[in-house]
Order: C-alpha cells, then structure tokens, then sequence
C-alpha cells in the first residue's frame, strides 16, 4: 500500500499507458517535423532526413519510456532531484546506444564514429527530456494543487455548518411556523443565507462587514433556540468592516464556543 501510495504521487504519469506512449509518439514526432522543415535546403521538408530522424526519435523515445516505465516504482522512491537526474541518464545513454549503432550501420567508414554530431544529438536530447520533464511537473503540481483545495473546500463546508446546528434550526423553525411565522420566515432566510455563502466557491475573500453579516445571522438562529442564556457583546474597531478575509471564518468559532460553552 505505501509503495502504491509512493508511485501514485510520482510527478512522471505512467508510461506504460497508451495514452501517455501516444501522447509522446505524437509529441517527438511533431518536433521531427519541424527539424525536418529547417534541415532542408532545397524544398519544404527534407523527407530523407525526416524518415531517418524519426526511426531514430521513435526508437529512443519507446525505449526509454519503457525503461522508465519498468523502473518507475524505484524511481518513485528517490527525491524529485535524483528521480529527475536518473531520468535524464536513462534517456541519455538509450540516446547514446542508438547513435552508436546508427553511426556504424549508416556511416561509410564503418569503425568511425561522428563524436561532434553524436554530442549535438545528446544535447538536444537533454533540452527535450528536460523540458517534457518539466511539464510533467507543472501538470502533477496543478493537479496535485486542485485536489487539495477540493479537498480543504470539503472540509471546510462540513466543519463550517455542523449537522447539530442543521437539525437544531430546522426543529426551531417548525415550533415557530405555529406561533410566530414571521420570525420563522426570518429564520429560514438567515439559514438559507448561512448555507449559500458555504457553497458559493467563487469569492476568495469577503469584507469583514459581510463576514459578520453572517455572523449575526447565525447567531439569530441560535437565539431562538437558547434565549437568554445566549448573551452578547460585540467590540469591533469602526475602520475594520473593509478588511477582507475568507468567508465565513468567525462562524466556526461562534459555533464552537457556543457547542461547547452552552
């Protein structure tokens, strides 16, 4: 369990998917295409040097997502620097192998090996890995970063109204239908107003002045339940009602007090 937990956080997405195999298929075959275009001397595109270019790309890009893949759970073990660093060596020397390879099947000196132009190859290699790396990151971050504030703003929404005080109002207001109906109507308005600034995800902030708005509303509520034993006394500063702050960051706390001092 805690090694699946590890791979499920590791930045790089798994390679052995086809979603993600297809997905760089199509990636280093595009950046093939635009090389193709600028190597050409006499033309649009050099097809020669494009067919050769992505047998080669094709190749080093299979194998070292494969290699990846099979060494993803131990590369999930490492830090994010040496997970990256071991990465990087692994598409460096698959890059390495196949220009050996291809220098001595395709070179007409068979023996001699281009070094300058297997050093241009291995630089371009770094900078693509680099920065196809480097996407995988941003992409786990954000993710990573929306399924933290899903999970706060859930957290949030159920520690900010308590199931006791939904119950406690909703007897509350059906005492009060018989009796006194316009303070129920009250009631249920200031309810309703608690529960849409819970679900009303847009606003990051809110005035001080809104914030205690709702304050007041809820403790309207409670004040019918618990009459004078519920006594207030409210210091505010007069230049404080433009400050911003989340919403409904005090009503936890009115609440809290009054669970567990009332």
């Amino acid at each position: 369990m805690a090694a699946a937990a590890k791979t499920s956080d590791f930045y790089v997405p798994d390679l052995c998917r086809v979603r993600s195999v297809f997905l760089l298929l199509i990636t280093s075959e595009l950046m093939v295409l635009v090389l193709s275009i600028v190597q050409a001397e006499g033309g649009w595109i050099d097809w020669n040097y494009f067919g050769l270019l992505s047998l080669f790309v094709q190749w080093t890009v299979l194998t070292s997502a494969a290699l990846i893949c099979l060494l993803r759970s131990r590369l999930a073990r490492l830090t994010t620097t040496r997970a990256t660093l071991a990465m990087l060596t692994i598409v460096l020397l698959d890059v390495l192998a196949f220009s050996l390879f291809a220098d001595n099947v395709l070179h007409p000196q068979p023996g001699m090996v281009d070094w300058p132009a297997i050093a241009k190859k291995l630089l371009l290699a770094l900078l693509i890995a680099l920065m196809v790396l480097r996407y995988f990151y941003l992409q786990h971050q954000w993710q990573q970063q929306r399924e933290a504030e899903m999970q706060a703003r859930l957290t949030a929404l159920q520690a900010r109204i308590h199931p006791h005080f939904l119950f406690n109002s909703m007897n509350t207001i059906a005492s009060l239908i018989a009796v006194n109906p316009e303070r129920a109507e009250d009631a249920v308005l200031d309810l309703s107003e608690l529960f849409r600034a819970s679900l009303r995800s847009g606003d990051r902030l809110i005035s001080l002045k809104d914030e205690l708005d709702l304050c007041r509303r809820y403790l309207d509520i409670e004040a019918l339940r618990l009459g004078e034993r519920l006594t207030l006394e409210w210091h505010i500063a007069p230049d404080l009602d433009k400050q911003a702050i989340p919403p409904l960051t005090l009503q936890p706390l009115l609440e809290n007090a009054i669970y567990h001092g009332i």
